[in-house]
């Protein structure tokens, strides 16, 4: 070993260790002072994801969801949809077996370049957070990894009982359930980027359009 070396490990040996002082303790209220009351938490989300380009459409039962659908895939060629109870009687509902532009496909689960030729993924969430206006989807509950990630428009369908007030209590949630998953994520908003002189630009890295069809949370 280098006498040079030597000398700077002996220094670092011989040094002190720095002393901080004690953190201050963290109170939870301190962290989430901008979380909603509870009876508000759906009114926040709505306004949290409208505020980040993302659209939400709040309707009062599944008719006005079958509508809702409708309206949003009938400019549309084809859509991949999530294999789900609730998605599925909206779409066998006669605003959308009725329409002739717009092919609506099961989640065929193709590879990724098949992926590329539908313009729509349509799939449920696990939880809505109030205080972020986020959406929080699992693999084994959105139709895989790639429904929600490849189309240019995502499309979820969600209840008010789906709502909770942070990612804190939807983890919790995730944990308490224990059940097998692979993948998890946190959409908050559509895809955006501001890397280039700040700009802000929507569909960098994802789905360009974000829309969610919120139904009450009695809905099964």
């Amino acid at each position: 070993m280098s006498t040079s070396r030597e000398r700077i490990l002996s220094r670092l040996r011989q040094a002190q260790p720095a002393v901080h002082p004690p953190l201050p303790p963290l109170h939870r209220d301190d962290v989430f002072a901008d979380l909603p009351p509870r009876e508000s938490w759906c009114e926040a989300f709505c306004t949290r994801l409208r505020a980040l380009h993302g659209e939400v459409f709040r309707v009062a039962d599944e008719a006005a969801a079958a509508t809702c659908l409708a309206a949003l895939v009938d400019p549309l060629n084809s859509c991949l949809r999530q294999r789900h109870p609730l998605i599925d009687r909206l779409v066998a509902a006669g605003s959308i077996a009725e329409m002739k532009s717009c092919r609506i496909y099961e989640d065929l689960l193709p590879g990724s370049v098949e992926m590329a030729d539908f313009e729509a993924g349509i799939t449920v969430a696990d939880w809505l957070i109030a205080r972020t206006g986020s959406i929080v989807v699992r693999a084994t509950g959105a139709g895989g990894r790639r429904m929600s990630v490849l189309p240019p428009l995502h499309i979820v369908v969600a209840t008010e009982a789906q709502v909770v007030g942070s990612l804190e209590e939807a983890l919790a949630q995730l944990r308490e359930e224990g059940e097998p998953w692979s993948m998890a994520s946190v959409i908050t908003g559509p895809s955006r980027t501001a890397d280039i002189e700040k700009i802000l630009v929507l569909g960098a890295h994802g789905p360009k359009r974000l829309a969610v069809i919120l139904l009450p949370a009695s809905t099964e």
